[in-house]
């Protein structure tokens, strides 16, 4: 990957750049599963979670302050996304194992020739708009920097893929809203919620790397933070390219529950409640209650979470509960 930028306006942000990729990236590249925790799974337990594609890809975007507090971004993608196939079975333990194989580089429940693994040329096209209410700044070095604000940031975002040829290249349109915030409660508190909803407009022909994808963290050791994760989700399960909605809530505070217990209050740790709601037509209704103890000598994260989702027969069902390990690496 190589990028290059250019501040062509610092008091209104104004930024232009270009990306070029040559990579093998995951199929959820903004919120899958670290890559050292798929390594360290793939050696040390012989479990491949992360499902790879090969994206070449040129990305030019523009970024830029309309008036202060409207942020108007555009992005213009155009390359390939290619097929893989695994490359190499080796890994330190269970390598005669019968139960313990590596599995197909397709994300679960999907075939190789399935539409949306396919190989496919890419020309996507995005504009998107941030709107947070009293933003103030400050002027460093003739540059101007944002500064909390006191009200959320809106947004809105608009993708369309845009075919070239009759076969082989996406055709897509996508709108996506949301609306987050994160404001301190007292001293020692904060509190951090996001509201996001989008549909498909168009589905003639999406890669998988193009469907809404969310965080989630099936696995009971992991690094990629207890934040908005979805902890009785598989990786991929809940991917969509037809609608979704989803909200989030994080109240953190130095004291909240554990940490008034003699020799707890004494640690420099922070404690956590979480609220996570999705719906999707793979996943409906999907709602996530949790508490977790957070830098824990600084290293580690503990969370306890209960689950609930809808079943088939539209009625509300006991997911049940599970714990989490964090590493902070």
């Amino acid at each position: 990957t190589w990028n290059h930028d250019y501040l062509y306006a610092p008091m209104r942000r104004g930024k232009v750049g270009i990306n070029l990729s040559y990579i093998s990236a995951d199929f959820n590249e903004a919120s899958g599963i670290p890559e050292g925790t798929n390594l360290l799974y793939t050696l040390l337990l012989r479990n491949n979670y992360l499902k790879m594609y090969e994206k070449r890809e040129v990305s030019l975007y523009n970024r830029i302050d309309l008036v202060n507090g409207h942020e108007y971004n555009e992005k213009a993608h155009f390359g390939q996304r290619l097929a893989l196939e695994n490359n190499s079975l080796f890994s330190l333990f269970y390598r005669n194992s019968e139960e313990e194989r590596f599995t197909d580089n397709q994300p679960p429940g999907r075939l190789p020739d399935a539409p949306e693994l396919l190989d496919h040329h890419r020309f996507v096209a995005e504009v998107s708009l941030m709107y947070t209410p009293e933003q103030y700044y400050v002027v460093r070095d003739r540059r101007k920097q944002p500064r909390q604000s006191d009200y959320p940031t809106f947004s809105l975002v608009y993708r369309h893929a845009i075919p070239l040829e009759n076969e082989g290249w996406s055709s897509f349109s996508q709108v996506e809203a949301g609306i987050e915030h994160e404001t301190e409660l007292g001293l020692l508190s904060t509190l951090d919620w996001s509201l996001r909803g989008g549909i498909f407009l168009d589905t003639t022909s999406v890669h998988f790397s193009d469907y809404r994808h969310f965080k989630a963290s099936p696995l009971y050791v992991d690094m990629a933070g207890l934040e908005d994760a979805l902890m009785f989700s598989d990786y991929y399960e809940a991917s969509t390219k037809r609608y979704w909605a989803e909200a989030h809530g994080r109240l953190t505070s130095s004291y909240l529950l554990i940490k008034y217990l003699p020799w707890f209050s004494e640690r420099l740790w922070t404690e956590s409640l979480d609220l996570a709601y999705l719906y999707t037509p793979e996943q409906p209704n999907y709602l996530q209650l949790g508490y977790s103890l957070n830098e824990i000598f600084f290293m580690l994260d503990i969370g306890v979470y209960v689950g609930f989702t809808e079943n088939q027969d539209g009625k509300w069902g006991w997911r049940g509960v599970t714990g989490r390990l964090n590493l902070r690496f």
